[in-house]
């Protein structure tokens, strides 16, 4: 019942915004714990983590954006290809919230017509 709260609170949210103006988006992926305790791959994830994004295009050039990501790390010495950490057999579990801002800045004028764009990006001078 609370996933379909909040897929309709987004979806209510979405409607609201102007899209040439405010963006809002949601992502999944993967997450894993790189450190002492647990398994030795560096790249497999073994947990999910989703977030939500907000971007605000200020100008065509400019743009403020706020993200945050929920994901829950575990790992076992257990499931490690390592014989002392198995003989050791410690393990984590913990949850993870990251909220991050940062500013974009385009450099190219992405907005002009294909020929200015061929000029600015490669200077092609007529």
């Amino acid at each position: 019942m609370k996933t379909l709260k909040y897929i309709t609170l987004l979806f209510l949210c979405s409607i609201a915004l102007n899209a040439q103006i405010h963006e809002i988006g949601v992502f999944g992926g993967g997450s894993n714990f790189i450190g002492d305790v647990g398994p030795t791959n560096y790249i497999k994830p073994n947990e999910v983590a989703i977030g939500a994004i907000y971007k605000w295009n200020k100008s065509p050039r400019h743009s403020w954006r706020a993200s945050i990501i929920r994901s829950r790390v575990e790992a076992l010495d257990a499931n490690s290809d390592n014989a002392a950490r198995v003989a050791r057999n410690y393990g984590i579990e913990n949850t993870i919230i990251e909220i991050s801002a940062g500013y974009e800045f385009n450099f190219l004028n992405l907005t002009s017509t294909k020929k200015e764009f061929l000029v600015h990006l490669f200077y092609i001078r007529d």
